[in-house]
């Protein structure tokens, strides 16, 4: 794998979330995309691999501090599309949090899992279609996955 970069994500494994993604790619994937798993991007992209002591190490620090909580639904776009997300919160996430291409003080710390990907008038219907409910789920399980950008690698438990 040349030049392929590496992020630390966690995978989201809650089963009432993990139903949601289903109903959503039933739903919306025709018109956008909904990604495969509900995941919070918290390190990288890499331009080295990632080594397993870095991983173990960052996976104790979440363990030790697990309260994590969805907390409502938000979005932005991109130069390329329009992204609908919940948001996720966390103070552990501050302590692994490490994203080179959104430095916080340019992007601020905003944690959260990706619903959909799409054009505005899609991402319209999702947000309207989220906004309805009420989004506030502490998240009991999750797994530590380097991914390769758009293909997972290696898992790590929870």
């Amino acid at each position: 794998m040349t030049n392929a970069q590496q992020v630390l994500t966690l995978e989201v494994k809650d089963k009432k979330i993990q139903d949601l993604f289903v109903d959503l790619h039933s739903r919306f994937d025709r018109v956008g995309k909904v990604p495969s798993s509900p995941h919070v991007t918290i390190r990288g992209p890499y331009k080295t691999p990632v080594s397993s002591y870095r991983s173990k190490r960052i996976l104790q620090r979440l363990a030790n501090q697990p309260n994590l909580r969805l907390s409502g639904v938000g979005r932005f776009e991109l130069p390329d599309c329009h992204v609908v997300y919940l948001s996720v919160q966390g103070e552990v996430l501050r302590k692994v949090w490490w994203k080179p291409d959104f430095p916080i003080h340019q992007f601020g710390f905003n944690p959260h899992i990706t619903v959909f990907k799409g054009d505005k008038e899609a991402a319209d219907r999702v947000f309207e279609e989220l906004s309805n409910h009420t989004v506030d789920h502490s998240i009991e399980s999750f797994e530590l996955k380097i991914d390769v950008i758009g293909q997972a690698v290696l898992n790590f438990g929870s």
